[in-house]
């Protein structure tokens, strides 16, 4: 009876290895398919090796948060634009949204840059 057991996990982990081998072989006809995670990371890689003059650290938000500075100005200036009188108003992402605009709202570093960054073309208006 146990080698009638031992038969039966025989064939289950050859029919598992089979089905593994299956796998691989579909993997392998599309490699892009496979890692699409892995070949954004290049990029984002990339990126920050091209810009990485651009970004600091910003003190104002928590988890040591590297941001660029065109980010950081319009952070600034989209704080000074939203209400941040009532914050419990809207559901629990207006509240994240607006709570992490306002620590930018009076920072000295979003307020230099803002000065210094050219103004691009108007916004449209915010659709509620």
């Amino acid at each position: 009876m146990e080698a009638t057991g031992y038969g039966k996990i025989r064939a289950v982990l050859e029919t598992r290895k089979r089905a593994a081998g299956r796998k691989a072989d579909q993997r392998k006809s599309n490699p892009r398919k496979e890692r699409p995670l892995a070949q954004k990371q290049v990029t984002a890689d990339k990126w920050l090796a091209k810009n990485r003059g651009d970004m600091f650290v910003c003190p104002k938000q928590p988890g040591q948060l590297m941001i660029s500075r065109a980010s950081c100005s319009k952070r600034y200036a989209m704080s000074r634009r939203e209400n941040l009188k009532d914050l419990l108003k809207g559901d629990f992402f207006q509240y994240t949204y607006m709570r992490g605009l306002s620590v930018c709202r009076d920072c000295p570093i979003g307020k230099k840059l803002t000065l210094t960054r050219p103004t691009s073309r108007s916004r449209p208006a915010a659709r509620h």
